[in-house]
């Protein structure tokens, strides 16, 4: 199997929902051979990097979910920012000291946190 989102659940349309990621999880605990590709694997990045062409002290990763887009950043040693308002929303809501507390807990330091992204 090759999964391309290691995402285990995403939110869309505000409902909760399995992704390839619990899938291929699924597969790989029965046996199956899977190739991940994409967040947090490093190999995603560096296409990304070829094409952007500048420093990496310039890129922010953006994300919402802990154990692949921030540990995504943190492998490749960009800087990044998490939205606490996706799939850790009912976990975490609006406590930062609880969402600090879960990322070091995971090993991780995002660069920093807000509950929402507005573009």
């Amino acid at each position: 199997m090759i999964c391309a989102n290691p995402d285990r659940v995403v939110i869309k349309g505000g409902n909760r929902q399995i992704c390839a990621g619990a899938l291929a999880a699924f597969y790989a605990e029965q046996g199956g051979d899977v190739r991940w590709i994409g967040k947090p694997y490093p190999g995603v990045y560096q296409p990304v990097f070829a094409m952007l062409d500048v420093p990496h002290t310039r890129i922010l990763a953006i994300g919402d979910a802990l154990g692949t887009d921030i540990r995504g950043a943190a492998a490749v040693g960009v800087d990044s920012l998490w939205i606490l308002g996706g799939i850790h929303q009912e976990m975490i809501g609006n406590d930062m000291a609880l969402a600090t507390a879960e990322a070091r807990a995971a090993g991780l330091q995002p660069t920093a946190a807000v509950h929402r992204l507005v573009w």
